[in-house]
């Protein structure tokens, strides 16, 4: 479990601030939508107002002598010379290169995913590691806390965010947004983002309780699948997923759209 504090202004009661979660990419299969992710590492970059956090999986990080390892579903620039000698390091090098775009202000922080901590287990190469270090942003562990707090004339708004790369399967929404949604029952956060199902989808829950005075409260929390850049299908390209006959998944991210001065969370999939 790790924790990361960031603080960020806005300068009227208008001001709205936007998360663009980014997982799942498995840059370095071929089956990657490369040009997707690319654009909307761009569209991130150029919005001042966004943030993001990096989900896991970020690199496909499957390399000969791993049970999954299919050369014919490797991105072909994988068997360049600079790459095919070491793929995981060159995927890493590939995938900071386009992230480095973004203000790492911007980037709250990197999960580890299942992909990563395969190849840290066996092969000692911690990737989620290395693109932090050489990005300068927080490493986060496989599961974080992420506090927010939005500053106007001396005014402040917080925003707690619960981010997890995810795990288990499962091929039905409703089984993915229970698992999600079940978060809540032990987590405390006003937003939750989970990756590894693949999908976007964002779930809406309210909490009642009594605030200090006894007065009657409702909050909102939302929860989010932060979805991918990897296609379940592409002809000419084999993959786990096509073999075990996964639906289809959109490629993408969700966006948590945050107003500070009146605490609204809206979710845009």
């Amino acid at each position: 479990m790790e924790i990361a504090k960031h603080r960020f202004p806005f300068s009227s009661r208008g001001d709205s601030w936007k998360l663009v979660p980014l997982g799942d990419v498995h840059l370095g299969a071929k089956g990657c939508d490369e040009r997707a992710f690319d654009a909307k590492v761009m569209e991130i970059a150029k919005d001042k107002r966004a943030l993001t956090l990096l989900m896991g999986d970020m690199c496909d990080c499957i390399t000969p002598g791993d049970k999954r390892w299919d050369d014919r579903a490797v991105a072909d620039w994988c068997y360049e010379p600079w790459a095919r000698s070491n793929i995981a390091i060159a995927q890493r090098d590939r995938l900071v290169n386009s992230l480095q775009h973004i203000p790492r202000e911007r980037i709250l922080g990197i999960i580890s995913g299942n992909h990563e901590a395969t190849i840290r287990r066996y092969h000692s190469l911690d990737i989620t590691l290395d693109i932090a270090r050489t990005l300068g942003i927080k490493y986060l562990g496989e599961e974080a806390f992420v506090h927010l707090t939005f500053e106007w004339k001396g005014c402040a708004r917080t925003f707690v965010i619960f981010a997890t790369h995810g795990s288990g399967g499962g091929r039905k929404v409703g089984g993915k947004a229970n698992k999600m949604t079940d978060i809540a029952a032990f987590v405390d956060a006003d937003i939750t983002c989970m990756g590894h199902h693949h999908d976007r989808l964002g779930v809406r829950t309210v909490r009642l309780g009594l605030d200090k005075n006894a007065n009657f409260t409702h909050t909102e929390q939302v929860h989010v699948l932060t979805g991918s850049y990897l296609k379940t299908y592409q002809v000419g390209s084999p993959s786990y997923a096509a073999r075990e006959l996964y639906p289809p998944t959109a490629i993408g991210s969700p966006t948590v759209l945050i107003r500070p001065q009146d605490r609204h969370l809206e979710v845009r999939t």
